[in-house]
């Protein structure tokens, strides 16, 4: 093979191969573009979501935000009790 593949370029025959013939048609371009772009963008919006989420858990697996309500609950309740 001196000049390459007789096929022609490998990764572009896969894909041939992978999508479905009736997804590229030109009438389909428009909904694939729109629908390739929405679903990009809802996982961006998903992992900032989830990044947001991790950045709130301390090592204990613990929310931060829940270990300070939890700590003024207690407080709260042994200044109502204080012979406890």
């Amino acid at each position: 093979m001196k000049f390459g593949d007789p096929d022609g370029f490998k990764p572009a025959r896969a894909l041939q191969l992978a999508i479905p013939a009736w997804l590229l048609l030109e009438e389909f371009r428009t909904k694939l573009i729109m629908i390739l772009f929405f679903c990009g963008v809802l996982s961006l919006l998903a992992l900032k979501a989830w990044l947001n989420q991790v950045g709130k858990v301390e090592e204990s697996g613990v929310s931060s935000e829940t270990k300070k309500s939890m700590k003024e609950y207690l407080i709260a309740i042994l200044e109502d009790n204080p012979e406890n």
